[in-house]
């Protein structure tokens, strides 16, 4: 059985009581650290201030990619590096 993912986000409150809301994936066109190629990654902009592991489509090095969040304004950055800081 394939590892598909959920179409929501689980978010677990001090309680132990899991909440549940649609995720935001979006495509990004974003430059791999690697081998300077642009690829499109799915990013989840749903999840607030977080980071992911992803592997380049072209030279299959890890890509950390952090996202943050601002609250306020309802933006999304996303930061790529190196998996190592190499």
């Amino acid at each position: 059985m394939a590892n598909v993912p959920l179409p929501y986000t689980r978010t677990a409150t001090d309680s132990g009581v899991y909440l549940e809301h649609p995720r935001e994936l979006r495509i990004e066109n974003l430059q791999c650290p690697w081998c300077w190629e642009f690829i499109n990654l799915p990013v989840d902009t749903s999840a607030g201030n977080h980071q992911l592991t992803e592997d380049c489509p072209v030279c299959c090095q890890p890509i950390v990619l952090g996202v943050s969040f601002d609250g306020a304004s309802g933006d999304s950055q996303i930061t790529v590096e190196r998996e190592n800081g190499f």
